[in-house]
């Protein structure tokens, strides 16, 4: 494990915590920027997308909407995504179970260096899936879950909205789009699908209605990764070259996880923040799921009225008033569970211990697992009967 101070673009006279670290996670060396003002603070896990990496919302979320004065915010570039993508990660490791316990192996790392009795979570698009498996498998680990574009089912959201693409697109009378649509079909879509559909549905809608998707928003993000700290030049030409992470790698595996069947209850607070414009994660599928969620701790969804799949600038500021908030209450009953401990002390009850390493998260395979390996048993089954035809 190696660890060196950063100082690219990076204002550290403001910073208690500002460091990047090379850690190794499930045998693979990874990257972790980690960033805050107040060493004192709880500790944020950021899961990004499968079409991104974590380094860029250090400028975009974390400065602009304040992150890193309510948290030690830990931006983690996971296996094949931006600073970890090397060939030591193989397109085989790239799997959400391999995310997940990269997951908390980080986790438990941030506990025991930070000695934090617990971490937030914040997972982005694909990192919400991986996120709420990871709360699922050890919920020990953490005190709250965020989530922006909450994953619930890949295929049912894919339906939603090629369904709206066809409607847009016959009623426009766009002639040669509808003959796209009708070639590509309905999900699931393979990845070279995927990709058309998303082509087609960046004109014609739904998700030409997303602001990331417009250009002004687009040269943003550009900005945004050319100006990411703890980024090589070689890095960021590979970025902008490649993307973020593997999303090939992931597309096939997503249909298998139907997350409203997977996590019915979590033992932690929960946020949900939703972009009205979200094609990609629909508010509807994300609202019944919130709805249908049992959460220990209390749930909330928050719409985000001018945003997409990723918050809009518009909306940086409430994002950071709901995360500050969260900060807040973690912080609380932390004080509030290390009082009870000073208390079982002195009355002569020794007080469980917090934390823990990562090899102490292990644990039976938790159902989630046991039922997605069914669904890639059935997956499998189907595409053999498909390549018999």
């Amino acid at each position: 494990m190696k660890a060196t101070e950063t100082a690219d673009q990076i204002p550290v006279a403001r910073y208690a915590v500002n460091s990047l670290h090379e850690v190794r996670l499930g045998g693979v060396n990874q990257w972790v920027l980690l960033r805050g003002q107040d060493r004192s603070r709880p500790v944020l896990l950021m899961l990004h997308g499968s079409k991104d990496s974590a380094f860029p919302y250090a400028r975009y979320l974390g400065r602009t909407a304040r992150l890193e004065e309510s948290f030690v915010v830990a931006y983690w570039d996971r296996r094949g995504s931006g600073k970890s993508a090397t060939r030591e990660a193989s397109p085989d490791s790239i799997t959400i179970e391999q995310y997940v316990s990269d997951t908390l192996e980080l986790a438990a790392w941030l506990k025991e260096r930070f000695r934090s009795s617990k971490i937030v979570l914040f997972g982005v698009s694909v990192g919400s899936l991986v996120g709420m498996l990871a709360l699922a498998t050890a919920p020990q680990l953490f005190g709250a879950y965020v989530a922006m574009g909450q994953y619930t089912n890949d295929t049912e959201a894919g339906a939603f909205a090629y369904r709206i693409a066809v409607e847009r697109a016959q009623r426009a009378g766009d002639s040669r789009a509808t003959h796209a649509l009708a070639e590509i079909g309905p999900p699931p879509h393979s990845f070279e699908q995927s990709w058309r559909f998303f082509e087609v549905a960046a004109k014609v809608g739904p998700y030409a209605d997303m602001p990331e998707l417009r250009p002004s928003f687009s040269a943003r993000l550009l900005m945004t990764i050319l100006r990411t700290p703890g980024y090589s030049l070689r890095d960021k030409l590979r970025m902008l070259r490649k993307g973020g992470s593997c999303l090939e790698c992931l597309l096939p595996q997503l249909a298998r996880y139907d997350l409203p069947s997977l996590v019915r209850h979590v033992d932690v607070p929960a946020v949900f923040l939703q972009g009205r414009l979200d094609y990609q994660t629909p508010g509807g599928l994300v609202e019944r799921y919130v709805n249908e969620l049992d959460a220990h701790g209390g749930k909330h969804l928050v719409w985000l009225e001018r945003s997409g799949h990723l918050v809009a600038p518009d909306d940086l500021a409430q994002l950071g008033d709901v995360l500050a908030n969260v900060a807040k209450q973690v912080t609380d009953a932390g004080a509030t569970v290390t009082d009870q401990r000073r208390q079982q002390t002195r009355g002569g009850i020794r007080a469980p211990e917090s934390g823990g390493t990562a090899t102490r998260v292990s644990s039976p395979a938790p159902s989630w697992r046991r039922r997605v390996s069914g669904a890639r048993k059935r997956q499998r089954v189907v595409q053999a009967g498909q390549q018999k035809e």
